[in-house]
């Protein structure tokens, strides 16, 4: 975190920096006090239950938007003053469809091992409730591999684009070399 923030301060763009920087900051601080205040495993069952049935809840936008047709897009969402344009069935609410899918992958995981543990204990109805989850969120991911595959990959650096990119930068000064140029920011 300290040097997240050290960077943040000699960063080229500033504004842009700290735009990054604050929600980091404020997801490191929760963690801590997830970390120090959910101590008893009712509680703890409880947080890892939402973060499923968060999962699942993403897989099941992935699924809806993956179906709709493609005369609909750009969808536009209005909510009060609030504008959300979904240009593309590959959008995420993660920000893009490798995170996604990552993010899927962990929680499919987490979601079989408490679907193991209700069903060695013999609660049907969380059995049932984790069993739906795990299929959402293994179709979820699904798609965001397909997607992945086929319509929306990935535009990757080549090996030598990047070394030089990665080079010029540590060449440029050494405040740049060990702190980069800011959150936020590609160079």
């Amino acid at each position: 975190a300290a040097a997240l923030i050290v960077s943040t301060i000699f960063a080229q763009n500033k504004y842009e920096a700290f735009v990054v920087v604050i929600p980091l900051l404020i997801l490191i601080a929760l963690y801590f006090l997830i970390v120090n205040f959910a101590t008893e495993e009712k509680q703890i069952s409880y947080l890892t239950g939402s973060l499923i049935f968060s999962g699942a809840i993403l897989s099941l936008l992935t699924f809806v938007l993956f179906l709709l047709p493609a005369s609909r897009f750009p969808l536009q969402l209005a909510i009060g003053n609030w504008q959300l344009t979904i240009s593309s069935p590959a959008w995420s609410p993660t920000g893009s469809l490798l995170i996604q899918a990552l993010v899927l992958a962990a929680l499919l995981l987490l979601a079989v091992g408490f679907l193991i543990k209700f069903f060695q204990e013999n609660k049907n109805l969380f059995t049932i409730y984790y069993l739906l989850f795990t299929i959402f969120i293994l179709t979820g991911l699904g798609l965001s591999v397909y997607q992945l595959a086929t319509t929306a990959k990935p535009t990757l650096l080549s090996q030598t684009a990047g070394w030089s990119i990665a080079t010029g930068t540590m060449g440029s000064s050494f405040k740049e070399a060990l702190l980069g140029s800011g959150p936020g920011s590609f160079l």
